[in-house]
């Protein structure tokens, strides 16, 4: 059995040697293939010299590092980039702020000026309207009341399904024992003033101070309004009534009958 064994092992060294070398071919085969400057060939697209590269394939040519930076000039930089509020004369980039942020610049009104929005917004307090080309300005407000029970509105509907079920399970028990229901009723009662008091209290302040805000946004001019809309189909309606009637017979006018299947 031993002999067996020794002969199996004898007999697999062959094997295992045929694969060592046929792998170092291969190996062999392929660093000459990478070797080979023509698959290496590439050309510059600035210069269109020939690259030839032994050991970095995608090595840049020696005519991109001669070549400058691309710079904007400090003009175009002043007039594309920096803008100048008018409220407290300080400048700014409009690209280093974003929405309902305070030194977003914005255009309040239909005259040519910019401003940040939190000097927009400080100025609310004062005027609503622009003094001199007369345009309203556009602002949202958040953090009223409503908007906190529209935020809210599903833990409150639950505490109100909660407080009528056990105002009736008191009123169940007053018939029962008096006692116990005067109990349960008390506890609802108590239960309702501290669901009150935690409102006004805690969670409304809470509520303004951390969503409370005011967004004013960029002019827009108003649109066309109702009536205007309405006397310009009337108007349109006259004028095609008005163009078919001037159109002659096809005795007299061949082109009467053109003219009254452009406009239908």
């Amino acid at each position: 059995m031993l002999l067996f064994i020794f002969l199996q092992q004898e007999s697999g060294i062959p094997e295992s040697s045929t694969l060592v070398k046929s792998a170092s071919t291969l190996t062999a085969q392929s660093i000459s293939q990478g070797d080979d400057p023509r698959l290496q060939e590439r050309r510059c697209p600035l210069c269109g010299d020939i690259i030839l590269i032994t050991k970095d394939r995608f090595k840049p040519c020696d005519c991109e590092a001669l070549r400058k930076p691309r710079e904007m000039s400090a003009v175009k930089l002043c007039d594309e980039l920096t803008q100048v509020c008018f409220i407290c004369g300080t400048s700014s980039t409009k690209f280093q702020s974003g929405f309902r942020l305070d030194n977003k610049m914005i255009r309040p009104c239909f005259c040519d000026v910019v401003c940040h929005h939190g000097c927009m917004v400080e100025r609310l307090q004062t005027t609503k309207v622009c003094e001199i080309c007369g345009a309203s300005y556009q602002y949202v407000e958040y953090g009223s009341l409503r908007d906190y029970f529209e935020r809210y509105w599903w833990q409150y509907f639950a505490s109100l399904v909660a407080l009528i079920f056990l105002f009736s399970l008191s009123l169940v028990a007053i018939t029962i024992s008096l006692i116990i229901g005067i109990v349960l009723f008390g506890l609802c009662v108590i239960f309702l003033w501290m669901c009150i008091k935690y409102t006004v209290m805690r969670r409304l302040p809470r509520f303004h101070a951390r969503y409370g805000q005011t967004t004013v946004f960029d002019y827009e001019p108003p649109s066309r309004r109702p009536s205007q809309v309405i006397l310009l189909k009337q108007r349109f309606k006259l004028s095609k009534t008005l163009l078919i009637d001037s159109s002659l017979s096809p005795a007299t006018n061949p082109s009467g009958n053109l003219r009254v299947l452009l406009t239908k």
